[in-house]
């Protein structure tokens, strides 16, 4: 493959303990002219096709940026990390391990990608956000602030997690949801929607958050397994409207559809009494207006 730029080995940084030489295009392409001088890298693979290593960005070890992806500033690509497509890496990010970052994706600011992570499509991760572990941060979503995707945990959609907030093991969040605060989704557990989940909240389990969902504290969600005739998952949580919504199985709708629905479904039955008992405690647990219940 025909390289499109040189090393200048009288030009060099270390990076622990490897020599990364400065870069030099040796004709023109793409916003780069030629005879501008670039970023450091340790090799002529770790640099590839159209893409560029900026001001004092740093590549080395097997870690390859390609297509027509760009690193600047002082960012940090290292490992077995790839950065390609039209990807950007700037500002003093970082992307580590076995971590892709491609499509159209940003990474900015102090932002680390690590472990096996993918971040893709027009993603963006900035501030001190970390993503790390199998997660996958994809389409429009933003990942900010100090919070933390990881396991195998999915933001996507338009969705949102920011401030401290962590989404671990293989919670989703997606639509426009947005998680910030100190709250945590974790397990298997999905928001979506318009759901908002802020302050000290925990979404776990197999719980499922959506619609105009608002959760800022332990008291406004309620998740038991297995009840009903399937041993399902219910989820009871406040909504912004001051109602309690219900999500298990097939059903998705308020507290007082759910239980009509127990009651039509299963009559006096032993299979209606959990489900009638977890919208008792549901009722005592998550606080609304009394008008709006």
């Amino acid at each position: 493959m025909e390289r499109k730029y040189e090393l200048l080995k009288d030009e060099t940084a270390d990076f622990y303990g490897k020599t990364l030489y400065r870069i030099r295009a040796t004709e023109s392409f793409g916003a780069v002219t030629e005879g501008e001088k670039g970023g450091y890298i340790e090799s002529y693979n770790n640099l590839t096709d159209d893409a560029w290593v900026a001001d004092n960005a740093k590549v080395c070890g097997n870690a390859k940026v390609c297509g027509n992806a760009k690193v600047c500033d002082d960012a940090l690509i290292f490992d077995r990390a790839e950065v390609c497509d039209d990807a950007i890496v700037r500002d003093n990010a970082t992307v580590c391990g076995n971590a892709i970052v491609s499509g159209r994706a940003t990474l900015r600011d102090k932002a680390r990608v690590s472990g096996g992570a993918q971040v893709f499509e027009h993603a963006t991760v900035c501030g001190n956000a970390q993503v790390t572990g199998d997660a996958i941060v994809d389409d429009r979503a933003l990942v900010g602030s100090s919070a933390a995707v990881c396991g195998g945990a999915r933001v996507t959609g338009a969705a949102c997690v920011v401030g401290t907030a962590v989404a671990c093991g293989n919670a989703s969040v997606t639509g426009n949801a947005r998680v910030s605060g100190n709250a945590v989704i974790t397990d298997a557990a999905t928001v979506s929607g318009n759901a908002r989940v802020t302050g000290k909240a925990r979404v776990a389990c197999n719980a499922q958050v959506d619609g105009n969902a608002q959760i800022s504290d332990a008291t406004d969600i309620l998740t038991i397994s297995p009840i009903g005739y399937n041993n399902d998952s219910v989820t009871f949580f406040k909504c912004a409207d001051s109602k309690i919504r219900v999500i298990t199985g097939d059903f998705r709708g308020t507290i007082d559809e759910f239980s009509a629905a127990v009651e039509q479904e299963y009559g006096g039955n032993e299979r209606a009494q959990d489900c009638k008992i977890a919208i008792e405690l549901a009722k005592l647990k998550i606080k609304v207006e009394e008008e709006s219940k």
